[in-house]
């Protein structure tokens, strides 16, 4: 049952007329049902022509062009109005949103609810101790990018350490404290394995990645850790060893390494490995669904979290021999084909490089989806629901996106920045399971997909970016990691741990 709250003005001739041929549909053919429509807002309204007496026109935007929530779309509601001075009107006044049309779509159907942001508690967070734990100077959490899983026991997390060398330690968990207060948070100083070496061809482990290594995705199975790393420049997209096997997780110093495998997708798969819940496995074609969307060099990575479902058991734990592994492609976005808004860059949109300029530089500012500052780095399934969640940080959405220029202190950037320093924050993208199954079946592409639901995602006000993170379907505990969000310290920035319970309502 869908609901749609849309502009209401009175009829003036051609004004009208000329207000909805502005409206751009969000979806198209290609898209799955239900797709929320929006519109472009730019334009010059002052050369449409008016007449007493009809002075003023009035009209409704919106935050958000698709709710779940009956009669949300109210509540994200504004208004304008513009005059007719001169016989010619003027421009729009008052807050304006970017869709003058919002709909409201059923919360559940038969493959379940669809989750909603709002059923995310917050319960509080840990630190880890950013002191040396092993034989090197770099063997410590200081500066770690954040890839972490816990245990299978639940008590301790496995955690990569600072980049200078890839490097994996076990820590014992400390006391959750639900605080939003960093210096109320208890540290973790017990280390139940030091941080030992990973990746060295020349001692230990060649995982196959030539240059800038980099930790993307970790998780503990059957006793063993399941890594998986990329290279994080790879300038001609030519990589396409990912995932290794630690054999026993108990013994990272001199356990036997297993690898490396290629996993399908490369870059775009090989980061977070969590679970399929039992009722989608042979919907999704896997026990486990992988996904990543950050790093450098857009046209290898998918501009957009992806999906990509895969039997861990089967492909990688149990061989002795590594080699590829087959992946069931759900959601991914290549340059060509990137994650955009239809309503507002339908018409303009044909995966021309210009193109994707417009759009992920956010000239418009009106591109609240994703940009050149977006990464997805955690992904999981809500059990007992319709909903794939991915998390991940963003930003430029509201002051647009530079390339090597000038900041305001003179500075410059080195890549991609904000043009406002404080346009970035942590950020939460939402998806139908029942699209994304369509596409794994070959009845959508991947690409045409949009979320039900994204926005900033609260991590206590922090502008560090999440790391990774780890979801347990059987408590319904998620944990992620700010990288660098520990800054009580002047010198160290080791990574802060922040943990929510995921509420499923029935």
């Amino acid at each position: 049952m869908k609901t749609s709250h849309r502009l209401i003005a009175p009829i003036f001739g051609m004004v009208i007329t000329s207000i909805i041929s502005m409206q751009h549909a969000w979806s198209n053919p290609s898209l799955p049902p239900g797709s929320p429509p929006g519109v472009q807002l730019d334009g010059d309204y002052t050369l449409i022509p008016c007449s007493i007496p009809d002075p003023q026109l009035l009209r409704t935007t919106y935050q958000k062009p698709v709710v779940v929530l009956p009669g949300a779309c109210k509540s994200l509601a504004t208004y304008q109005v513009r005059s007719c001075i001169d016989n010619r009107y003027t421009e729009w006044k008052g807050v304006a949103n970017n869709y003058l049309v919002c709909e409201e779509i059923a919360s559940s159907s038969e493959d379940g609810p669809l989750w909603q942001i709002s059923s995310l508690l917050y319960k509080g967070g840990f630190r880890v101790g950013a002191g040396r734990q092993g034989e090197t100077p770099y063997s410590s959490a200081d500066f770690s990018v954040g890839i972490f899983t816990v245990s299978e026991s639940g008590d301790s997390i496995f955690l990569v350490g600072n980049p200078r060398e890839p490097r994996i330690a076990e820590f014992e968990i400390s006391e959750i404290i639900n605080t939003r207060d960093i210096l109320e948070m208890v540290r973790a100083d017990n280390f139940l394995q030091e941080f030992e070496i990973f990746h060295d061809p020349d001692t230990r482990y060649d995982s196959g990645i030539a240059g800038f290594f980099r930790f993307s995705g970790l998780t503990a199975i059957d006793g063993k850790l399941i890594v998986n790393a990329f290279n994080w420049y790879d300038a001609n997209g030519s990589e396409t060893d990912t995932t290794s096997i630690i054999v026993d997780s108990n013994n990272l110093a001199t356990s036997e390494i297993i690898g490396p495998f290629q996993l399908e997708g490369a870059a775009r798969s090989a980061g977070w490995i969590t679970p399929v819940p039992l009722n989608w496995q042979p919907r999704l074609g896997g026990t486990h669904v992988s996904g990543w969307s950050d790093g450098s060099i857009n046209s290898r990575l998918s501009n957009g979290p992806s999906a990509y479902f895969w039997n861990p058991y089967e492909e990688a734990l149990n061989k002795s021999v590594p080699g590829p592994i087959s992946a069931r492609v759900g959601l991914t976005f290549p340059l060509d084909n990137i994650l955009f808004d239809y309503g507002l860059y339908g018409d303009f949109y044909n995966g021309d490089f210009s193109e994707n300029e417009v759009i992920l530089l956010n000239d418009r500012l009106n591109n609240d989806l994703w940009t050149y500052m977006s990464g997805a780095t955690y992904g999981f399934i809500v059990p007992g629901t319709n909903t794939y969640v991915t998390l991940g940080s963003s930003g430029g959405h509201e002051s647009g996106i530079g390339y090597k220029w000038q900041k305001a202190d003179g500075s410059y950037c080195p890549g991609h920045c904000t043009k406002d320093p404080e346009d970035y924050y942590n950020y939460y993208w939402l998806w139908k399971l029942s699209d994304i199954e369509k596409a794994v079946n070959g009845e959508l592409e991947p690409h045409t997909i949009r979320p039900y639901d994204f926005g900033v995602f609260d991590t206590i006000e922090s502008k560090a970016p999440i790391g990774g993170g780890h979801y347990n379907p059987e408590t319904g505990r998620l944990i992620i990691s700010l990288r660098g969000g520990d800054d009580v310290s002047r010198y160290s920035r080791p990574p802060l741990f922040l943990v929510y319970d995921v509420v499923v309502n029935p």
